[in-house]
């Protein structure tokens, strides 16, 4: 009997530090289950979802040529501006090959 009690005192770390182990690796494993049952619900979630249609096309062109006004406007007001500038914007380049 004496020998079965000292057999199973020193068998006792062994298992203590196993069962430290695989209570490590058991944390381990349920954090990664919890990343990836979470990600694969969202996933899921996602592919559920109906796809966002386009509108119809009619709405679209009937508001496209108001847009189209003020930016001509706007062009324009641009092209004066460009032609204001570009008197200024050439005697520069004659400038630097002199």
């Amino acid at each position: 009997m004496g020998s079965t009690i000292e057999a199973l005192e020193a068998e006792r770390p062994r298992l203590e530090e196993q069962q430290e182990a695989l209570k490590k690796d058991l944390e381990s494993v349920t954090k990664r289950l919890e990343a990836v049952s979470g990600a694969l619900n969202s996933l899921q979630a996602l592919s559920s979802l109906p796809v966002p249609q386009q509108a119809p096309e009619e709405p679209v062109a009937e508001t496209a040529p108001p847009a189209a006004e003020p930016v001509a406007e706007e062009t324009t007001a641009t092209e004066a501006t460009a032609a204001e500038s570009a008197p200024e914007a050439a005697p520069e380049p004659a400038a630097e090959p002199a």
